[in-house]
């Protein structure tokens, strides 16, 4: 970054202080709130609509973890006014709108994240060590844990059980 002046300097300052303070008091940084925000509503909206029914299978979608937005018609190398195009939007599960897309060869879209570069990641690496090593020695039990970490127990469960998180040692 160039020189500042002084004005701008402490404007960039305030800016770079109020994302730092939204992250702290959010636990994440304020873009990724404000996107599981919108997913929170949105979910909350189709399901007050009676929405919530999976595009791909038909089955009804009852778990935000679960819930995708997709596209029914592709738009990529297609017509990109298909992205905008509000018709074309439909509600799916998330192993739906994947199985969907690796069938017609767009599989390279989904690359696996996993750990910390998972954008749902709600645990760091040094989290799940803690954890591990903390149910091992009994210090703590697997709902203590959940509720510590902000997380459900099932997810505490697959860390424990290295069903997640099994590239960490």
């Amino acid at each position: 970054m160039g020189e500042l002046c002084g004005l701008c300097y402490n404007n960039y300052m305030t800016i770079i202080n109020s994302e730092k303070k939204k992250a702290d008091q959010l636990g994440m940084s304020y873009g990724k709130a404000a996107n599981r925000l919108k997913k929170m509503v949105l979910f909350d909206l189709a399901g007050r609509l009676g929405l919530l029914v999976c595009h791909r299978c038909g089955k009804e979608i009852d778990d935000i973890s679960d819930f995708t937005l997709e596209h029914i018609k592709p738009w990529l190398d297609n017509d990109p006014a298909l992205f905008w195009d509000l018709d074309n939007i439909s509600f799916s599960h998330f192993l739906c709108n994947i199985s969907a897309a690796r069938r017609k060869g767009n599989s390279a879209s989904f690359i696996h994240l996993c750990g910390e570069l998972h954008k749902d990641a709600k645990l760091t690496e040094n989290d799940v060590r803690s954890i591990r090593s903390r149910y091992a020695s009994g210090e703590k039990d697997g709902p203590a844990l959940a509720r510590e970490y902000g997380v459900y127990h099932k997810t505490i469960y697959d860390v424990i059980h290295r069903r997640s998180w099994r590239h960490v040692d």
